[in-house]
């Protein structure tokens, strides 16, 4: 491990701006993060619940070394904390992304990041404990690049199972690190990775595992990448999805593409028990904008991309938190980073300059939008942020989610055979169990996937003593349960 560069980085921080503005309309003054020799790029961010603060890490390039770096911040307060070096080999680490694996009490924090120590960019992993970052270890590697490490911890009824998506220049994966590895990334253990590829450039990837199933077959891959075609870019996908009266899921496959746009850079937004949404830019011939297509379910369909927003100049690098996003706007003649929210007609500039702005991140806290980016206004590629009021109305709010309905069964008493009726409020994954008295588990019929409306299911209990049952029905969003009694 090398030292401390000479030219430290160094947290600037003015207490004086930091205020909610006292206009929707207004944007606090850019206040400079860092301030290096070097050149800070690729932030990421997460809320640590443990910690109860925003963990942010980023890469420093100085002299022809790349570097990760990270601290702490507190919104609430304005608070940083000193920077310090999570990875500085003669290695280049880069493009960090954090990783969070809980079991109440049991937490992991930590990041993944590239490093070619040892030739090829590997996956690396380094954990974050009560004295500060560990060693970190190679975690994935292969005889190519692996690059953009996507966790997505896969949520089951026993905890949760490590997966990371990955990609090379020719192949796009996901990898799971296996049942003996519950609730953390396994410390200094290497997992090589060997996947046939494709003779096409995969530029970009974005994915998560839908986590509403109790058991491993039920849960659900979501999967987009960016492929190059034939000359231009489209987005391929492998998306799973719930079926009735099975256990293990069905893959949609295929491609959103246009005869002459190139798609690129795709983000797969899950919007819970509706229809899920991918965003794409665009370019075409003559601007680039952002689109969106959106999935029905029912049809199992992606629909046509439609312009997220319609204003002038070129848009691209979009960050999404809620109902707030940020990106790169020219719409003033230089690239620029700007906010959007659906109440709005045109995008918010959050601060026109003659120097460049990219690669923003978008999250909100205690009633305000933050912003960070990265600007080269110095002379040096270091991170602004500024901040200003949460947009109070959300667009058009989806109808609540119905979560109670009535289970009934007939005939209520009986002697052998009872039908269970039930309206499934929505499609999701469902568990129908019929217990004792005594709470033990006697008969299970069904666990998996149902589609919403009237369902009924029958039980034959003929082979059970005279008593008094339960009947529960158990979804991701309520349980409901109904007496069942016995005669003989």
């Amino acid at each position: 491990m090398k030292t401390l560069k000479t030219v430290l980085i160094v947290l600037l921080f003015d207490s004086s701006l930091i205020c909610y503005c006292a206009s929707a309309q207004d944007w606090s003054a850019p206040v400079q993060v860092t301030s290096s020799a070097g050149d800070d790029h690729n932030l990421a961010f997460i809320y640590a619940d443990p910690f109860a603060s925003y963990r942010m890490a980023w890469d420093c390039l100085e002299a022809g070394d790349t570097d990760l770096y990270a601290c702490e911040f507190e919104p609430w307060n304005g608070a940083f904390t000193p920077p310090v070096l999570v990875a500085g080999t003669a290695a280049n680490e880069r493009n960090p992304v954090f990783s969070e694996l809980f079991d109440y009490p049991e937490w992991q924090i930590g990041l993944f990041f590239e490093c070619d120590h040892s030739g090829y960019y590997g996956i690396y992993f380094t954990e974050e404990t009560e004295s500060g970052y560990s060693a970190p270890w190679l975690s994935l590697y292969s005889d190519v690049d692996l690059l953009d490490p996507v966790p997505a911890p896969m949520m089951t009824c026993l905890g949760a199972v490590p997966t990371v998506f990955i990609r090379s220049y020719n192949m796009a994966v996901n990898f799971m690190y296996g049942w003996e590895n519950w609730f953390s990334i396994p410390q200094d253990t290497s997992f090589y990775i060997s996947y046939p590829s494709t003779p096409d450039s995969i530029h970009s990837h974005d994915g998560y595992i839908d986590g509403s199933g109790w058991v491993t077959q039920s849960q659900k891959m979501r999967y987009v990448w960016e492929l190059e075609f034939e000359g231009r870019s489209i987005i391929e996908y492998s998306y799973q999805i719930g079926v009735e009266g099975q256990i293990y899921p069905e893959t949609l496959t295929g491609n959103i593409s246009h005869t002459t746009d190139s798609f690129r850079n795709p983000q797969l937004v899950q919007t819970h028990y509706y229809d899920d949404e991918i965003f794409i830019e665009r370019e075409s011939p003559t601007e680039e904008d952002i689109v969106v297509s959106i999935l029905d379910l029912e049809q199992q369909e992606w629909s046509s991309p439609e312009p997220l927003f319609e204003a002038d100049g070129n848009e691209r690098n979009l960050s999404i938190f809620g109902y707030n996003y940020a990106f790169e706007t020219d719409i003033d003649g230089n690239w620029d980073v700007a906010f959007w929210h659906p109440n709005f007609d045109q995008p918010e500039i959050i601060d026109s300059h003659s120097a460049e702005d990219r690669n923003p991140v978008i999250f909100q806290e205690s009633g305000a939008i933050y912003v960070f980016w990265e600007s080269n206004r110095d002379g040096n590629w270091n991170i602004y942020y500024a901040y200003r009021d949460a947009v109070g109305v959300e667009p058009d709010p989806r109808p609540e989610m119905p979560q109670d309905f009535a289970v009934s069964v007939y005939p209520n008493p009986g002697n052998a055979q009872f039908e269970i009726n039930f309206d499934l409020p929505v499609s999701t994954e469902t568990a129908i169990s019929i217990y004792d008295i005594s709470g033990k588990l006697v008969q299970s019929l069904q666990s998996g996937f149902l589609t919403a409306g009237d369902k009924s299911f029958k039980w034959n209990g003929g082979e059970q003593p005279s008593g008094l049952y339960l009947v529960r029905v158990e979804t991701g969003q309520s349980t409901q349960t109904s007496k069942l009694v016995l005669l003989k």
